[in-house]
């Protein structure tokens, strides 16, 4: 992958280290994972060793005790509507992560791949979405940090690599 979701353990990571209240949309990686990469980055261990079980039974503790300091202040969530056969419309699914946001008395929402909890919409739909999830954060005072993946061949294409507003934009994001 491109980093991310790394990226934005970090972020969460440090806001936790301030006592922050963060509810988490992980999904990409999914909570516990993710739970165990910010305690992993938190103890400064290897990805790797811990994801291979390469670690003394001390660090293993260590490990799960942090997860539980770091839960204290993350609350993970899951994409509203999972397991339903249609599509709720979408105001319906940020209507969802509004009451998720107020329920958790969120200082920041972190959306992980936020567009996968609509599975599909048309950029028309995204742009109104966007602005929906930005009057949420208006009216909750929760900062959002929304994650997108950006277009695979909008990047090939250009010198300059760095994220742009229509590389995130589309299906094959």
């Amino acid at each position: 992958g491109g980093g991310k979701s790394t990226l934005v353990c970090r972020i969460i990571l440090g806001l936790a280290r301030q006592r922050r209240r963060i509810t988490v949309g992980a999904w990409e990686m999914q909570s516990g994972p993710t739970l165990e990469l910010l305690a992993t980055m938190a103890l400064g261990y290897g990805r790797t060793a811990v994801l291979t079980g390469q670690i003394t039974k001390d660090e293993r503790r260590k490990l799960i005790s942090t997860m539980e300091k770091i839960g204290e202040f993350v609350t993970f969530v899951k994409p509203p509507f999972v397991g339903k056969r249609t599509r709720p419309p979408i105001h319906d699914i940020l209507d969802v992560m509004h009451g998720l946001i107020l329920d958790t008395r969120a200082d920041i929402f972190v959306g992980d791949l936020w567009r996968r909890a609509f599975r599909t919409m048309n950029p028309a739909e995204e742009e109104a979405a966007l602005n929906h999830q930005q009057q949420i954060a208006q009216e909750t005072g929760a900062h959002c940090v929304l994650v997108q993946q950006q277009r695979l061949k909008d990047i090939e294409k250009r010198d300059d690599k760095r994220p742009t507003r229509e590389g995130i934009k589309g299906s094959s994001a």
